[in-house]
């Protein structure tokens, strides 16, 4: 099985405050990991370091054996690694399907950029990811009309024609009622599982993280608490993650 990621004795520090603590740990391409944990216990960090937004203060990050300290962002890492956050990361005051088409800008120079903000080109690539999102209708209107739960639905479609090797996902179904929140796990599902594309993301919902993930890493204090198979999770394990004074 190829590695999708290996983190070697990762820590990342901020100033005097240690966010990411000796963190070693290995995804196979192809796997659905979950992250829980606490609120400031590291996720986000651990996953801007995944997704080579940022450099480790000590040891290293190796995706696809590369190691992220060499990558440049760009074209090179949007091969790679697709990003979906809680914030969307979409452009209000573009139309829905120029917003699509952002997956593509991190490949593209910036004149055939240009172009297709402009015209119909590639329109095809466009339609056929909002299809599968179920936003056919919403093509030529503004990203600012539609509702938390369809912009997150336009943040999937990009990541379609995105088509990295893997996502990263951080809180994104944090803002969404329960129903939306399943929709847009089910759309993640869809686009990574076919494919054999590997899926990371933090969340805090048990329930998603038994219905959606194989394997399930705990945070705390930016130490891996527990990394184990979903099926093996017990809810005395969250208790402990999630405790202020753990019981161990």
């Amino acid at each position: 099985m190829t590695l999708a990621y290996r983190m070697s004795n990762v820590s990342f520090e901020l100033g005097d405050t240690k966010i990411i603590q000796n963190v070693s740990l290995s995804v196979d391409s192809g796997e659905r990991v979950a992250i829980l944990g606490a609120s400031g216990a590291g996720k986000t960090t651990l996953l801007r370091l995944l997704a080579a937004q940022i450099k480790p203060s000590a040891g290293d990050v190796f995706l696809h054996n590369e190691n992220t300290r060499n990558l440049n962002s760009g074209a090179e890492l949007s091969e790679y690694v697709g990003v979906i956050n809680q914030q969307y990361d979409l452009i209000q005051e573009l139309s829905v399907r120029n917003n699509v088409l952002a997956g593509n800008l991190g490949r593209w120079n910036i004149w055939r950029s240009i172009l297709t903000l402009l015209s119909s080109i590639d329109s095809d690539i466009s339609a056929s990811a909002l299809e599968r999102v179920g936003l056919s209708d919403k093509t030529h209107q503004r990203l600012s009309r539609l509702s938390g739960g369809e912009q997150q639905r336009v943040a999937v479609a990009r990541l379609i024609v995105q088509d990295p090797l893997i996502i990263i996902a951080d809180e994104p179904v944090a803002s969404l009622d329960p129903t939306r929140a399943f929709e847009i796990m089910s759309l993640l599902e869809n686009i990574t599982s076919p494919s054999n594309k590997t899926l990371i993301a933090a969340l805090h919902s048990y329930d998603l993280t038994t219905q959606f993930f194989e394997r399930v890493i705990g945070l705390k204090s930016g130490k891996v608490s527990f990394d184990m198979r979903v099926d093996h999770l017990t809810k005395v394990d969250l208790e402990k993650l999630y405790s202020v004074h753990p019981t161990d």
